[in-house]
């Protein structure tokens, strides 16, 4: 999987993908990225964790009132591989902004279903995951990286249904974003 660039109107619609977007929403099997179902719809519709749709929101109106390019690093994992990568925001003089993200690195790894996005599951327990570096917790418990928390617990999850998957923002990528939005 490669970077991709989607461009946003001065109302946060998206409103063209290149290539590379298509090819990742092919890659990743999920036909409601195709162009013809995101289209001419507002970024907010895809991001659920209200933290995040702040601090969002606060890079979107910075990069348009200093016009300033503003780059963050980020992951964007799936169950099958790790993805390092960058975001970069530009916004020209409309209030269009772009948004282009690339590969830095990646790194495959042992499938790791839990992830997988999935239609219905029936939780028993919940484990968040950072939107932006993609740490995970469960319950109060620390953030960490997946594997880690695997590892401290064998034979979780009891089954692939038995979690639900939450978005959110972990305490070091809220202090990131909240730098870089100010």
């Amino acid at each position: 999987m490669g970077g991709c660039r989607y461009q946003l109107n001065r109302r946060d619609q998206i409103i063209e993908v290149d290539d590379g977007w298509l090819r990742c929403a092919k890659e990743a099997g999920d036909s409601d990225l195709l162009p013809a179902r995101i289209l001419r719809r507002s970024l907010w519709e895809f991001i659920a964790d209200p933290r995040t749709r702040l601090l969002q929101g606060a890079l979107l109106r910075k990069v348009r009132s200093t016009r300033k390019p503003i780059r963050l690093p980020f992951r964007c994992d799936s169950p099958e591989m790790k993805r390092w990568m960058e975001m970069e925001l530009t916004s020209s003089a409309g209030g269009e902004v772009d948004v282009t993200t690339s590969v830095v690195r990646s790194e495959p790894r042992a499938r790791i279903a839990c992830l997988a996005p999935h239609e219905s599951r029936s939780p028993a327990e919940i484990l968040n995951c950072c939107g932006w570096c993609n740490a995970v917790q469960v319950g109060d418990g620390p953030w960490q990286e997946v594997e880690e928390l695997l590892c401290a617990r064998p034979g979780w999850p009891a089954s692939d249904d038995s979690v639900e998957l939450r978005h959110q923002l972990c305490p070091r990528c809220d202090a990131t974003l909240v730098k870089a939005s100010s």
